[in-house]
């Protein structure tokens, strides 16, 4: 639709940029899904059409691309800026995270060397839920290492309910955490996890868009 063209025109640019390098796998573009989907960054996207504007014959098509390649530049400033803006909110949200739990572990109910502001639900697998603040727990390095060991490592998606579950697990007599972590999961509602194939630029980690 931004190139107003045909999939196999555009496939074969894709190859053709590719070939000569402008392109580079994993960095302007990837695939994934059993469809083997082609899937472009907005640098991919600046750079193939730096590439069709010099190949393609009709100027009105060369004219068009040009315009893609003039215009995506300042909107992949105007996503990176909404990116950062994101990661600045999530950050204050953990601020008040901490601020509300008087800076102690709210597991062990003690004050600790160093803590962690931890997302119940993963900020990967649940990024809508990033910056809201009934989604965040203060609690001890220690405690969220060993909370994600005990899912199995840090790439495992977690929920509100595995940290039930381990607090049920590790630290039963804490009843007033369990109480409060019923009560956040009631305010948070159903959730589903955002799967790769789901995945929106607007939640993707800063390091991925800079």
């Amino acid at each position: 639709m931004i190139f107003r063209t045909r999939t196999d025109y555009l496939k074969k640019a894709l190859e053709l940029a590719s070939k000569q390098s402008k392109l580079i796998k994993d960095v302007h573009y990837t695939r994934f899904g059993n469809d083997d989907t082609v899937y472009l960054s907005l640098r991919g996207i600046y750079e193939l059409a730096k590439v069709m504007g010099e190949v393609l014959k009709q100027n009105h098509r060369k004219d068009w691309c040009q315009y893609v390649s003039e215009r995506i530049e300042p909107q992949i400033q105007v996503i990176v800026k909404k990116i950062q803006d994101r990661q600045r909110e999530i950050e204050r949200a953990k601020d008040l995270a901490r601020k509300r739990d008087k800076n102690l572990c709210r597991v062990t109910r003690k004050a600790a060397s160093s803590l962690t502001v931890h997302h119940l639900y993963s900020e990967a697998h649940y990024p809508k839920l990033a910056a809201n603040l009934s989604n965040l727990i203060t609690i001890a390095d220690e405690v969220h290492c060993h909370f994600h060991q005990w899912m199995g490592g840090f790439s495992k998606p977690c929920t509100i309910d595995d940290f039930i579950k381990y607090v049920l697990e590790y630290y039963p007599e804490n009843r007033h955490l369990i109480i409060w972590l019923e009560q956040q999961k009631a305010s948070l509602g159903s959730q589903v996890p955002m799967g790769k194939e789901r995945e929106h630029v607007l939640y993707l980690p800063l390091q991925r868009v800079t």
